[in-house]
């Protein structure tokens, strides 16, 4: 997703690989291969098409090992991506507008569509911004603090925004 808004050609994840050491994720590695030259649009649609695929096959691959139900995973992929959107977004100094519009586009090409979105909420100096609008858990509480995220889903959505608020 990155790739796509900010660089002239997107990575083939086809190249991708894991380094996992005793089941933690430890860092990625991208093989040798000769990276896409495209348009922006043409990098999403390649880039999105790669990732549902990955999505689809890694669900059932990690139902091997662990239960893990689909429609929580699906929502936490689209997190993810929105995630990413919205550092792309810094990066790019979209407009608000611009940023919902490609945040429904790629949920929409990832096939993701109301797995996520965006809150779109007041600074306590009256800037709008955007935050995650979760639609599940991202289990945050369960570190050390166990203090729930500041978009947790449940929180009730003037808490949320009242936690953005004293962050920004």
């Amino acid at each position: 997703m990155i790739a796509a808004h900010l660089g002239d050609a997107q990575p083939d994840l086809d190249c991708l690989s894991v380094v996992v050491n005793d089941g933690v994720v430890g860092g990625y590695r991208i093989g040798a291969h000769a990276p896409r030259h495209c348009d922006e649009a043409a990098r999403m649609r390649f880039g999105a098409a790669q990732m549902a695929a990955g999505i689809e096959r890694l669900l059932p691959a990690w139902q091997v090992h662990a239960p893990l139900h689909a429609k929580a995973a699906r929502r936490t992929c689209a997190d993810c991506a929105l995630a990413a959107l919205l550092a792309v977004r810094r990066q790019r100094r979209w407009s608000l507008e611009r940023t919902l519009e490609l945040g429904a586009q790629w949920l929409h090409t990832l096939g993701l569509a109301g797995e996520s979105g965006f809150l779109t909420y007041r600074t306590a100096s009256g800037i709008e911004a955007l935050a995650l609008e979760h639609k599940v858990c991202c289990l945050h509480f369960r570190r050390r603090d166990g203090q729930r995220c500041s978009t947790c889903p449940k929180r009730p959505l003037q808490e949320r925004i009242a936690c953005l608020k004293d962050e920004g």
